[in-house]
This record gives C-alpha cells, sequence and structure tokens, in this order.
C-alpha cells in the first residue's frame, strides 16, 4: 500500500480502507480516523492544556472584535456593522419628492459620494445656464440645458434607485430571512 493520501491514519484504518481509497466501511463509518485524529497530541478534547489555550485566544479575539466595533451578529444588528435601521424608507421618497433637487434623499440614506456629485452637477448646470444668460452666449446655455436635462433624468430615476440604496445600508437579517421564508 502506498500510503498516499493517509495522513493520520493508524495501521489498521489504513487497511481497512483497502487498495482503492476509503472502501465501503470507510465510507460508513469514519470512527477510525476520528480517533487517530484525536489521539495525536494537541487536538481534540485530549489535551486539556491545549483546550484551555483555546478557548482563551478565542475570547481574547471576541474582546478584540467588540472594541473594534465590529460586534457578532445579533438580533438587532444588520450586515457589516452597519446601523440596525435608523432610517426610513418612506422618509427617504419624501425627502425625495420635496428635496430631490438638493439630493437630500442620497444624503439621508448615507450615499454621500453619489449625493456630493449629483448636488454639483445641478449646480453647475444651473450656473452654465444663468452665465450664458448674461453674457449673451448661447454655447454656454445649450451646454448648460443638456447636462439639466441629464441632471433631471438622474433625479427622476432616483424613484427607482432608493429602495436599494435603503437595502444596502439599513436592511435587517431577520427582514432578509423573512423572504426566504
Amino acid at each position: 500500500m502506498s500510503g498516499f493520501g493517509r495522513k493520520g491514519l493508524g495501521e489498521g484504518a489504513a487497511a481497512a480502507a483497502g487498495p482503492g481509497g476509503m472502501g465501503l466501511d470507510g465510507l460508513h463509518n469514519s470512527t477510525r480516523r476520528q480517533t487517530s485524529f484525536n489521539a495525536r497530541p494537541g487536538l481534540g478534547s485530549g489535551d486539556p492544556e491545549m483546550a484551555r489555550r483555546r478557548e482563551a485566544f478565542l475570547a481574547s479575539e471576541r474582546t478584540r472584535k467588540v472594541e473594534a466595533g465590529h460586534e457578532p451578529l445579533s438580533e438587532g444588528s444588520t450586515f457589516k456593522g452597519k446601523p440596525a435601521g435608523d432610517r426610513s424608507l418612506p422618509v427617504a421618497y419624501l425627502l425625495w419628492f420635496i428635496l430631490g433637487n438638493l439630493s437630500a434623499h442620497r444624503f439621508y440614506l448615507g450615499a454621500y459620494q453619489s449625493a456630493v456629485i449629483q448636488f454639483f452637477v445641478g449646480v453647475f448646470s444651473w450656473m452654465l445656464i444663468f452665465t450664458s444668460a448674461s453674457t449673451g452666449d448661447g454655447g454656454f446655455g445649450i451646454l448648460g440645458f443638456a447636462v439639466l436635462v441629464g441632471w433631471a433624468l438622474w433625479i427622476i430615476g432616483d424613484v427607482f434607485v432608493i429602495h436599494r440604496l435603503y437595502n444596502r445600508r439599513y436592511r435587517r437579517p431577520s427582514e432578509v430571512a423573512a423572504t426566504f421564508a
């Protein structure tokens, strides 16, 4: 017998596995491998010193994660350490309806980067339009109007994006589980 792939198996277990690999006995009953695995020093429950060191390590890791702000998932927490639903989807839609041109809905949902970009695209387009009106140059006015139309379409399109922004940041694991129940 070659012994290839039989690390940790004792002589009796390797012989019971047979020449073709595990054999039928090895497929249905893995107690031989488990006993030889647990018999090695430092593994399994055989060594109380190693078990004590392992528990101390796990406790220190749990403490380190809590101190770093990465608390384990519990009933009220959400994925990736995000806030536990302190925002409301209806309020986000209301902000879109009333203050959408200021990107208030994106600021409210925590999409700060896209909110700032959206806000300044709108400001830029209005500046181009007003600049062309005061100077009499029609080129800037046409460019400003084109940017303004694109910005308005982006704002209107946010109706279909707000729920994704909300779900990505504020959805609770219990809500996700209820989807599949």
